[in-house]
């Protein structure tokens, strides 16, 4: 049942990410959301 709950909680998260990258592109300035994701980037990385 946990390896059930992490699966769909990953899916979830790849679904969810790109919409909230799109929304904030249209509602906030460019150059905020490239430092935002730069961030992520580097989490994501360091992470694996």
């Amino acid at each position: 049942m946990d390896f059930l709950k992490a699966v769909v909680l990953v899916v979830l998260t790849h679904i969810v990410a790109p919409l909230a990258v799109r929304y904030m592109e249209t509602n906030f300035p460019q150059q905020c959301v490239y430092e935002t994701r730069g961030d992520r980037e580097e989490n994501g990385k360091g992470r694996r």
